[in-house]
């Protein structure tokens, strides 16, 4: 405590006036009184009221505290034990309850929040540094960390001294020893946990800025196991997610899951991981089941590679399968055999991915001079088949049994299973979470940008992918990108457009199978999207 509240001896005029009450709060129990005098009630009732209940988070005697004012405010403390490291603990005021889970290891905890049952990242402004009771300084992560650090006298603030410095190396330590065991892992705990650690902002650029707790912490983290961040491998940042996971190498390969949360990409680049080059993907290509996407982005960097003449093996690019014709994918060499086109879609990914025109006739004219010269002169055009596809609206009977599904939860009500939808939720989310409580499998991989929103299985186990569209009124236009189109050229019967939209109290889906085949599909220029605009709209509605 500040020297100056340390207790003193009381004045005998006032001992006379609190006699009374100290005799009685002595009767009720308590063993420790303090007595203030020279400030008025209203300044002690607003002090008591400013209290934040999760700032006793790191005293660990305390279990219950009861403030007695106008009202009276009991705050209890639960405590679980989840292993010798860990444990939980609940606040419980008069009308709320606060969960965390705290970590504990050489001489610091880290406390995480727990909101809905998942870890939650802390705002900046509410991740403090506490010495056993919080200080006002920000530690720069998602969390609250506690050490033995030195303070000035109104604990308030930090001093940098030798026990600081100590506590600092003692939290960088916990903190590293925290990520490497999670990142061997993708539970969503621990996507979750790592989340809320890492930094607001960019660590490559925190050696820029004045001296900080979060300069210092970061700069600690970074010599803790330089050599376990060595050997992790990223995502490169001309591949998407999904597809890194499937041709990367299974070990020292960090899961996409944490490669979608925001910053850890530079902060594990901070702490020593790199990306993955592209010959260390190659002898998986062939045999992954790799989205359209992906093969046009190893396309794009195979072609801009050779351009620039990059020392690339010759003979086995040639045989990579990574270009699509007829619907189907190829290698350079079997399109010279076969003397095949590449796929006009296929094209215009490319070049909506940032292939120049340039790049692809280079590439053209070096391996495919024969068969392949002409064809971006023709690439605002479909041919004969693909127009007569994208031009008919074809009502066929479809029996596959997602839309047999659909049309009878439309007309019997009773056999779907209704729920109270959060307002305001994304699309994605209030989709995916009606539809997983009606029996599908699905997750959001809309992040990804692969081509389409949700992916996995409907109730009979087949798989499925869904495309959401978000629109304001019935018969509304809405646009596929070239990627969607791409991809729903391939998958047809299993790719599915949910129409959704939020009216007052309901939600409302209206989902259409293979829309290749069922929509009518408008090309517009207009950086290359796909507007359709006529469409049926008989949706399921939600209560809200």
């Amino acid at each position: 405590m500040p020297l100056i509240r340390i207790p003193h001896l009381i004045d005998s005029s006032v001992k006379g006036v609190i006699a009374p009450i100290l005799q009685t709060l002595k009767a009720e129990g308590f063993t420790t009184i303090f007595v203030f005098t020279g400030v008025t009630a209203n300044s002690i009732e607003s002090e008591f009221n400013s209290i934040e209940y999760n700032a006793l988070i790191f005293l660990r005697n305390i279990l219950e505290t009861e403030i007695t004012l106008s009202g009276v405010v009991i705050t209890k403390i639960t405590k679980k034990h989840i292993s010798d490291s860990e444990l939980e603990i609940t606040f419980k005021t008069n009308d709320s309850t606060t969960n965390w889970l705290i970590s504990n290891s050489n001489g610091s905890s880290i406390a995480f929040l727990i909101n809905e049952d998942k870890i939650t990242k802390l705002p900046p402004e509410k991740s403090l540094i506490h010495t056993f009771l919080p200080t006002e300084e920000f530690n720069g992560l998602g969390v609250l960390l506690n050490s033995n650090f030195s303070t000035d006298p109104s604990r308030r603030h930090l001093i940098f001294d030798s026990d600081t410095i100590t506590a600092i190396k003692h939290c960088s330590k916990h903190i590293v020893s925290l990520l490497k065991d999670k990142i061997k892992k993708h539970s969503n705990e621990s996507v979750a946990l790592v989340n809320a650690l890492i930094p607001y902002s960019d660590p490559r650029m925190i050696q820029f800025t004045k001296d900080s707790f979060l300069k210092r912490i970061v700069e600690e983290m970074k010599q803790v196991d330089l050599d376990f961040f060595k050997k992790l491998k990223l995502c490169p940042t001309w591949l998407n997610p999904k597809d890194f996971q499937l041709l990367a190498p299974s070990t020292n390969t960090v899961n996409n899951s944490f490669c979608e949360l925001e910053g850890f990409t530079s902060f594990a680049k901070y702490l020593g991981a790199s990306e993955a080059q592209f010959d260390e993907l190659t002898s998986n290509i062939n045999r992954r089941d790799l989205s359209i996407l992906g093969c046009a982005q190893l396309t794009k960097y195979l072609f801009q590679s050779i351009v620039s003449n990059k020392n690339l093996n010759e003979l086995d690019i040639l045989e990579l399968k990574i270009i699509y014709s007829n619907g189907e994918r190829k290698s350079i060499s079997e399109l010279k055999k076969c003397s095949c086109p590449i796929d006009e879609s296929f094209i215009s990914l490319l070049l909506e991915n940032g292939l120049t025109e340039f790049d692809i006739k280079q590439m053209l004219k070096k391996y495919l001079p024969n068969n392949q010269s002409e064809i971006l002169s023709k690439s605002d055009t479909f041919s004969s088949q693909s127009s007569e596809r994208f031009q008919e609206f074809t009502h066929s009977k479809d029996s596959n049994f997602v839309m047999n599904w659909f049309n009878k939860s439309k007309e019997e009500s009773n056999n779907l299973t209704q729920m109270s939808i959060k307002r305001w939720r994304s699309a994605e989310e209030s989709t995916l979470e009606i539809l997983n409580l009606n029996g599908f499998k699905l997750k959001d991989v809309s992040k990804q940008n692969i081509g389409y929103d949700l992916e996995g299985y409907d109730p009979h186990g087949n798989e499925i992918q869904i495309e959401i569209k978000s629109i304001t009124f019935p018969g509304q236009k809405f646009k596929f990108t070239n990627n969607e189109i791409a991809v729903a050229q391939v998958k047809q019967k299993s790719f599915f457009v949910a129409v959704v939209r939020q009216v007052e109290n309901t939600f409302e889906i209206a989902l259409i199978s293979d829309p290749i085949n069922n929509l009518v599909l408008n090309r517009q220029c207009v950086q290359w999207i796909w507007e359709c605009e006529s469409y049926e709209y008989k949706p399921m509605k939600f209560e809200i």
